[in-house]
């Protein structure tokens, strides 16, 4: 019975494992067509293209909103890492808690339970962290915007 049980448990491990593989993969994909970087990039140099006609009020502004941009762009990338860094701890410690049921015992399951527990631990965390860094440059991102706005 115990042997059905920890089949049946590594089958599933081993799906979501393949899972967050290929969802990790269309992320990868997906990634750089989502936030269009290279428009990105091209207003940042733009507003740097004419810093010398600017006035004083508006080198103040056009500093504001490039910084708010550069910002924006640097929580993005720190939450995106953040989510990596889980996903590659995660499958190092999940492959080893399938290896543990070969041949399954009681000091197998308790370790078994720890690393779960940490994975699923540290995914809260880093997932949080990565839900704040993307809040703060949605907000970056929304007042660069603003002030954009304001420029016309």
């Amino acid at each position: 019975m115990t042997e059905i049980v920890a089949d049946k448990t590594v089958e599933v491990v081993k799906n979501a494992i393949e899972t967050a593989d290929g969802a990790l993969d269309l992320y990868n994909k997906y990634l750089d067509q989502v936030i269009p970087w290279q428009t990105f990039d091209e207003t940042i140099k733009e507003l740097s293209r004419f810093k010398q006609e600017y006035s004083q009020a508006a080198s103040v502004l056009v500093g504001d909103i490039k910084t708010l941009l550069m910002d924006s762009q640097d929580k993005y990338f720190e939450a995106t890492q953040t989510v990596y860094e889980w996903c590659g701890v995660a499958t190092q410690l999940l492959a080893a808690y399938i290896f543990l049921f070969d041949e399954y015992n009681e000091k197998k399951a308790s370790a078994q339970k720890d690393i779960l527990i940490k994975v699923l631990d540290d995914g809260i965390t880093k997932l949080n962290e990565a839900q704040k860094s993307l809040l703060v440059s949605s907000q970056s991102f929304n007042n660069a915007s603003g002030k954009l706005l304001g420029v016309r």
